[in-house]
């Protein structure tokens, strides 16, 4: 089922209002950020200005211009200095590998903005004041509404302020604000996997969707008094399964995938504990969600031992727009930096993949699945994740991601490349953090090329090179059209941190 944008990224974001054609007098206005993650507790309110930094160059891919909130004029002047190092490096880039023959990058909107007092009018900087004025940047995609990756109560808030500045008497705006406030909660709503758990209880059996693992609910105050042999009842009492020898816990709320333990009977009492550490540091010490935390558990799901072609789980994502209209996005592969996969870096996006994903769990209870969402009121991008077990059976362990989630930048690379006529038909994303630091950009290429391992317009496999405004010369890696033994066998060759300023990189491993 599918929704024709006029923007033809537009379908990969929340968006409400009027949308204009690709000709509207400059580029569409994203903010890509990590609200979410804030207003669930999982990250500071600050979080909000670290994680943008991760996405401006990829705004630029797509055809946008990203919208940056600053604190103040040393902020803003941080960024001025980043950005115009990274167009240079992507420069440098471009003229080695002939990808991109001309910079993408649009200068970001860079809007003051106090997240501790979003009830404070905006208070404008010369700065802004002078870009607002543009007719090139608030161009007919803005006057229609801004685009986001993810929505939260404080960025629609954000967004508010921006429109409320912007309007000023002026009627020629098409945004609907009440819809991105409206979304944002129901996106609060969706993010916390326990409502998706009670979802699927009250759904009707005889209309098929696809496997679940079985889940039982507990508060976080029940790990006071709990045991192995209370935990093995509760989950019998609240799923009727039998005993496993090892659960997994994890928090209704957390989307880093930080909280959550692995329990069998021998280490329950110390990783119980664990458990509850991570609980009090995660999320009640950041004083932005409820005392009480639901905990899921669930049966362990043994993966298979991961050296076939498949990954071993993979994030299923679609665009809901209503309940007859939903519109496959991605199917992704998860890339991990831990042995265990808990902490999610990247995304495998293959067009195999996605038929394989498809064959074996069935589109048909995809859709019947997401319709439960949009009869719950629920628009825009939705995320939900699956394990592949040792059967090769995908098995949906009830993560609801109410976003696009960690696929979209490896989502926009595979279009960029496509639009300059490159050839696309698998692709790894390991981070899209700046998580690498190569102090000197053209060696770094230098040897990629001597090696035969760099992606450029005449051999399109290998690795391409981003860079990424976290931090100076920091840079994320895409492994474009590489067999996934070729893959592995670059990830344990040492060639990721060859040349790199390895006290300041933090890409902790690389694991399928």
């Amino acid at each position: 089922m599918t929704h024709k944008e006029q923007f033809k990224y537009g379908h990969y974001f929340f968006h409400f209002g009027i949308k204009s054609d690709s000709l509207a007098g400059g580029p569409p206005l994203v903010c890509l950020n990590g609200g979410i993650m804030a207003d669930t507790g999982s990250e500071s309110l600050s979080y909000i200005y670290v994680c943008q930094d991760r996405y401006p160059v990829y705004a630029g891919l797509s055809g946008m211009r990203c919208l940056l909130f600053v604190r103040d004029d040393e902020h803003l002047q941080h960024y001025h200095n980043i950005f115009a190092e990274v167009s240079q490096h992507f420069d440098s880039i471009n003229q080695f590998t002939k990808v991109f023959p001309d910079n993408m990058l649009h200068e970001p909107l860079y809007m003051p903005a106090d997240i501790n007092a979003l009830d404070i009018p905006l208070a404008d900087t010369e700065a802004f004041v002078d870009q607002t004025t543009k007719q090139n940047i608030i161009n007919s995609h803005v006057r229609g509404g801004i685009y986001l990756n993810q929505i939260s109560p404080t960025i629609s808030k954000l967004i508010a302020q921006f429109y409320d500045y912007l309007a000023n008497g002026d009627s020629d705006f098409h945004v609907q604000i009440d819809q991105y406030h409206h979304m944002a909660q129901e996106a609060l709503k969706w993010h916390n996997k326990s409502q998706y758990v009670q979802l699927l209880q009250t759904h009707d059996a005889s209309c098929p969707i696809p496997s679940h693992v079985p889940t039982a609910i507990f508060s976080s105050h029940h790990l006071n008094d709990m045991t192995w042999d209370k935990l093995i009842t509760l989950v019998q009492e609240k799923t009727g399964c039998s005993n496993a020898e090892k659960y997994f816990v994890k928090s209704g709320i957390d989307a880093a995938g930080e909280v959550n333990v692995i329990l069998n009977q021998k280490n329950f009492t110390s990783k119980s504990k664990e458990l509850a550490r991570e609980i009090a540091i995660k999320v009640t010490d950041m004083n932005r969600t409820e005392t009480e935390v639901q905990l899921l558990v669930q049966p362990c799901i043994e993966r298979p031992d991961n050296d076939g072609d498949w990954p071993t789980s993979v994030g299923i994502t679609y665009n809901i727009y209503d309940s007859e209209n939903i519109e496959r996005l991605v199917i992704a592969g998860h890339v991990y930096e831990d042995v265990e996969r808990k902490t999610f870096i990247g995304s495998y996006l293959c067009d195999d993949l996605t038929e394989h994903v498809l064959q074996e769990v069935g589109e048909d209870k995809i859709i019947n699945l997401l319709r439960l969402f949009a009869e719950q009121g629920y628009r825009g991008p939705i995320n939900l994740d699956a394990v592949r077990n040792h059967q090769g059976e995908y098995i949906f362990i009830y993560d609801c991601n109410p976003r696009i989630g960690g696929a979209l930048p490896g989502l926009i690379i595979k279009n960029a490349l496509e639009e300059k006529g490159m050839q696309v038909q698998s692709l790894f994303t390991l981070g899209y953090r700046g998580r690498i630091v190569y102090l000197d950009i053209k060696s770094k290429l230098v040897e990629l090329e001597e090696l035969g391992l760099l992606y450029t317009r005449n051999r399109q496999r290998g690795v391409y090179i981003l860079p990424n405004m976290v931090r100076s010369d920091s840079y994320d890696l895409i492994l474009i059209n590489m067999e996934m033994d070729d893959v592995r066998k670059f990830i344990s060759s040492g060639h990721i941190n060859s040349l790199s300023e390895k006290q300041s990189c933090d890409l902790g491993g690389v694991y399928i």
